[in-house]
């Protein structure tokens, strides 16, 4: 099976590697995402981790990653999955959504 690819302009791109990961790429840079996805009440949720973005992958590992890209990172996987849905929303009817948990409580 191959892997999901989204795109939102030539510069990001996101890939769904499986067991709740997310692979997000800025250029030439990329970083894993932690996620889940809830099924609640009509609803698919997609939730992402903000604390799983620690370092970008190997060899920008050394690159810092701050509290400024770790929100333009996020809004930018919004946007992508956000596209992609708008577009499974038109053709098969599904309602879903993007939320963010920054810890654990937040899903709650």
């Amino acid at each position: 099976m191959e892997d999901e690819a989204h795109k939102s302009d030539s510069r990001y791109r996101l890939q769904w590697r499986g067991r709740g990961v997310y692979t997000f790429y800025d250029g030439e840079r990329s970083i894993n995402v932690g996620c889940t996805t809830n099924y609640t009440a009509g609803w698919h949720e997609n939730i992402l981790f903000a604390p799983s973005l620690r370092h970008w992958n190997s060899p920008h590992q050394d690159e810092p990653i701050t509290d400024l890209d770790r929100e333009q990172i996020l809004t930018q996987i919004k946007a992508i999955l956000e596209a992609e849905w708008a577009r499974a929303v038109e053709t098969k009817g599904k309602r879903m959504r993007v939320k963010f948990a920054w810890r654990p409580s937040d899903l709650d």
